[in-house]
């Protein structure tokens, strides 16, 4: 009942309340509500035709099909590691699925611009493209490209450096009011540093994506921590310049040995993309004449 045409985002949630039987630990896991998780799973049974726990008390328990399917997961992920490269047919053309996982800001603002050029010139790749602040592990189909901030985590990934990422705080027209992160974004580093730096004493609203503090910003004006490329992009005005926050950029992938594998197609492109792209400005100084 385990096939590459499983839906691993599903498997993704199940493998979550597995190891983190009560449902609100497992939703903070994933950082969504209890309420999607319960969805989820609900959703994995009814594909699968069995109930995978027992609601109890303290918690879900496996039953016996669920321990069944926990077990054969593990034991097929090696196997499935090539084989959830997917690949499709339209007439005499084959197609391949490779799987992004970024961050929200690229997905949402820089890269949908950019798919073609990420897919490369031949236009035979599809592009799967998650945002997780959470790289789940690969093995399960969830990244076969990742792009990420910081350095290079414990995922058995490899991958390099693609340049550096500011955020910094912005004001567009409107109302006076601070927009603040909550749920999954106040729990990242970038959130903590805007919780420090943001002003204090004016009206504050809450969201919990770059997505909605630009929707925002847009429709009712304020002032937020946004990635500097898109306050540049927005032309916002950028408040004390001198107080802002950079991160790396780290381009990373599956360990891949063929170099026509559409896996590094995509990497390759992705990371001269990031590399040729100024996510900096206008936090830069000005140089001196």
């Amino acid at each position: 009942f385990i096939g590459v045409h499983m839906d691993w985002d599903l498997v993704r949630f199940f493998r979550a309340v597995t190891t983190r039987p009560q449902l609100g630990l497992a939703a903070d896991a994933l950082g969504v509500s209890p309420a999607t998780v319960s969805r989820k799973i609900a959703e994995f049974e009814r594909q699968l035709g069995r109930e995978l726990f027992t609601r109890e008390r303290g918690g879900y328990k496996l039953t016996e099909f669920g321990e069944q399917v926990s077990e054969q997961l593990e034991s097929s992920a090696s196997s499935l590691e090539d084989s959830l490269l997917r690949l499709r047919f339209t007439g005499e053309k084959r197609r391949a699925l490779v799987r992004v996982n970024t961050i929200e800001s690229l997905a949402t603002f820089w890269m949908p611009p950019r798919l073609k050029e990420m897919q490369g010139a031949d236009g035979n790749i599809d592009l799967d493209i998650r945002t997780d602040f959470e790289l789940i592990d690969p093995r399960y189909g969830d990244a076969d490209v990742a792009v990420r901030m910081g350095t290079r985590g414990i995922e058995p990934l490899i991958g390099r450096p693609a340049g550096r990422f500011a955020f910094a705080i912005f004001k567009a027209p409107g109302t006076e009011q601070t927009i603040r992160y909550v749920g999954r974004m106040a729990g990242t580093p970038v959130g903590r540093w805007a919780d420090a730096n943001l002003p204090t004493g004016k009206p504050v609203l809450q969201c919990d994506s770059v997505a909605a503090a630009v929707n925002i910003m847009q429709s009712h004006g304020g002032e937020t921590v946004l990635p500097a490329f898109i306050g540049r992009e927005k032309g916002w005005e950028l408040l004390m310049p001198e107080r802002h926050v950079v991160s790396d950029i780290m381009v990373l992938r599956k360990r891949i040995g063929k170099t026509q594998d559409p896996r590094t197609k995509v990497y390759d492109n992705l990371l001269k993309l990031l590399r040729d792209y100024d996510f900096c400005a206008p936090v830069k100084p000005s140089k001196k004449s």
